[in-house]
């Protein structure tokens, strides 16, 4: 295990693989799902379309890692940034 010491030992001088971690990871970053009102139901109030909507970001993360630690960021395993949030949002669009 590298250490410091007061002595010039140049032991910590060699390469290792004592900070190495396995980053692989697997993540569901994005995901829409929409449903069009069927056209016939739109025309009888008047307008000529209507999607509703949820989407989210950053939904799912598997990884070997810490919990908590996200394999994109730099340094990752220092806990040297903020964790990544998760965004929910629901929408309805309406064309006249």
């Amino acid at each position: 295990m590298p250490r410091i010491t007061a002595n010039q030992n140049y032991n910590n001088i060699y390469n290792n693989d004592f900070w190495l971690r396995d980053a692989k990871y697997v993540r569901l970053k994005n995901l829409q799902i929409g449903y069009n009102i069927p056209e016939s139901l739109v025309k009888m109030i008047g307008l000529s379309s209507i999607r509703m909507f949820i989407a989210g970001t950053n939904l799912l993360t598997i990884t070997p890692l810490e919990a908590g630690l996200d394999p994109e960021i730099d340094n990752g395993w220092s806990a040297a940034g903020y964790p990544t949030l998760s965004t929910y949002s629901i929408g309805l669009s309406v064309k006249l």
